[in-house]
């Protein structure tokens, strides 16, 4: 994998490094099945993004000035994570990855 394919496709990772190296408190939405290497430097939260309750109940009492989506697929994802995080957050940021586009 050259590196302009692996920017694309693992900016996040880049993307919760630098806000580290800035000094931000992070957190991390993740299903558990990844490993990262992020150690204690990060929180996370363990949750089926896909499955409403459980998003309202892992967001539900949260506050955050930027949220960072990026693995919305699809619009009921969508639906799921605005209901979630209503107005406990200050930004709401949807991006995307060229990687799962054939060029």
């Amino acid at each position: 994998m050259d590196e302009d394919t692996r920017f694309r496709t693992f900016f996040g990772r880049r993307l919760v490094h630098l806000l580290l190296g800035d000094g931000h408190d992070v957190t991390i939405v993740t299903r558990g099945q990844t490993p990262d290497d992020f150690g204690d430097a990060v929180n996370r939260i363990k949750v089926d993004r896909t499955n409403q309750d459980a998003m309202m109940e892992a967001f539900g009492n949260c506050y955050y000035d930027v949220v960072y989506n990026q693995n919305c697929f699809n619009p009921q994802d969508a639906k799921i994570a605005v209901e979630s995080f209503g107005d406990h957050v200050k930004r709401y940021i949807l991006t995307s990855s060229m990687a799962i586009y054939n060029s």
